[in-house]
């Protein structure tokens, strides 16, 4: 122990309080950072949904689904009211989108039993044509593959898959986002009872 005046320290003693002090000032300075980002991200939420609000476009507004502009992977137009009177199952996927891929199987299993019950099944990407293509040749499955010539985001589609439910007059009476097991006895039940 060494004296210097009338105060004794130890190395090891000061060392500790050294530990304890850096680790006191390290949760401060979370705490601190903690509140501010939660200060500042209350306050901007509400100055960028007003100033959204202001500064709204045509271009910002959400469109309803008969506005969709879609092709076929050869270029032809394909309208949703091409469809009615089937339900019309929508879903929303994306060649880069892991669970969307990874549903395909058991979504192609589901088109294959509700076909025979006026259902269609619709497989919507806003990625190009050529990438879709590419994409459906080596993967074989008997979907429709459509482009939308919009972004999915313009519908209210912020997260792949999405998948939308039509009824036969072409009203949206459903919708799940994320991946399901389609051919599944219960999802099968609930699409067969909307």
């Amino acid at each position: 122990m060494r004296q210097f005046g009338k105060i004794a320290f130890s190395a090891k003693t000061s060392k500790m309080r050294f530990i304890n002090f850096e680790i006191n000032m390290k949760n401060r300075l979370v705490q601190v950072l903690l509140i501010s980002t939660f200060a500042l991200l209350a306050s901007c939420g509400d100055k960028a949904s007003n100033q959204a609000e202001m500064e709204s476009t045509d271009e910002d507004k959400i469109l309803s689904l008969n506005e969709m502009k879609l092709t076929t992977l050869d270029g032809a137009e394909v309208n949703l009211s091409d469809y009615k009177g089937k339900k019309v199952l929508i879903n929303f996927w994306a060649t880069w989108c892991r669970p969307c891929i990874a549903e395909m199987p058991n979504l192609e299993n589901a088109k294959l039993i509700l076909e025979q019950e006026d259902f269609v099944i619709l497989s919507i990407s806003d990625e190009g044509v050529d990438k879709i293509k590419n994409f459906a040749d080596k993967n074989p499955y008997a979907f429709t593959w459509l482009k939308l010539e919009q972004k999915v985001m313009e519908f209210e589609v912020y997260a792949l898959p999405k998948t939308i439910v039509l009824d036969k007059e072409g009203n949206q009476i459903w919708e799940h986002s994320g991946l399901e097991e389609w051919d599944s006895p219960e999802i099968l039940d609930k699409l067969r009872a909307l």
